[in-house]
């Protein structure tokens, strides 16, 4: 559930105001896997008979959003189309300087 804020913006002063929707379209693609072994005895009336089960489970998972109400206009860089759902929008830095010569250095 979303609200419809991309196509009715907040300066609008009705967007925090309308209900949240199931609004939008996206993909999922991934696989899971399961291996498992029976071991031990293999007396099953016995009670006290040892017994055990060795496994491992797994999986993989991609998703990508296909639609979502955005505001129009904005650059492709800070869509959420095309991008898997969640994904932040972050800057890359490249470090932290301390003084002038460092900045004169780079």
């Amino acid at each position: 559930m979303i609200q419809k804020q991309g196509s009715t913006p907040a300066s609008s002063g009705i967007g925090n105001l309308l209900p949240p929707e199931n609004f939008g379209s996206m993909t999922n693609a991934g696989f899971e896997f399961s291996i498992a072994y029976d071991g031990g005895d293999s007396n099953y009336s016995d009670p006290g008979a040892l017994r055990y089960t060795i496994g491992l489970n797994g999986g993989y998972s991609k998703n990508s959003v296909k639609f979502i109400d955005e505001v129009a206009g904005a650059p492709d860089w800070q869509l959420q189309e095309g991008k898997p759902l969640g994904a932040y929008l972050l800057y890359e830095s490249d470090g932290v300087w301390y003084d002038e010569a460092e900045i004169a250095a780079n």
